[in-house]
């Protein structure tokens, strides 16, 4: 061996361990591909949850009103004593309640800029929220259909009553 001569080793060049820089882009480019394809069907998840949450708000707002309604009318004061009405639908009497007593029920078909805005009025007895108050008390109950702000969304559904 002399001294002016470079040993050369070809195997110390494939022993050396690591990557190249190819073979990094190729996985950082494989990662951001994975990454935003779960970010967008993540946010779709969101979207769709906070539809869902929103579509069940209104339909739990729907079912209150619908209960707070049929409460209403099942507590529906009819001033006609109850054998004054047997006898009258035994003997036939057909007579609109309005001409010969009180009227019960008052129902008023309107619109509003091509929108329905219909208004239904009678009569009821509230249930007793307190036990140191006997007497049921009487209200006036009116549910309308008004308009919203924008005409395009057509109206909302409002009850009002008043303590007779």
């Amino acid at each position: 061996m002399s001294a002016d001569k470079p040993i050369e080793d070809p195997g110390r060049w494939r022993a050396a361990a690591g990557f190249t820089l190819l073979e990094v882009m190729i996985a950082i480019g494989i990662m951001a591909t994975i990454l935003v394809i779960l970010f967008g069907t993540y946010s779709a998840a969101v979207d769709r949850a906070a539809r869902a949450r929103d579509l069940s708000q209104v339909y739990h707002e729907a079912r209150v009103l619908l209960q707070l309604m049929v409460n209403d009318l099942r507590s529906a004061y009819v001033p006609e004593p109850t054998q004054q009405a047997q006898q009258a639908l035994q003997q036939g009497k057909t007579e609109p309640q309005g001409k010969t007593g009180p009227i019960t029920f008052l129902r008023e078909d309107r619109t509003q800029a091509n929108n329905p805005a219909d208004k239904l009025a009678f009569s009821t007895v509230l249930p007793t929220q307190r036990p140191d108050v006997p007497d049921p008390e009487m209200c006036h109950v009116t549910y309308s259909i008004e308009p919203v702000n924008e005409p395009s969304q057509g109206g909302a559904l409002f009850r009002r009553g008043i303590a007779v």
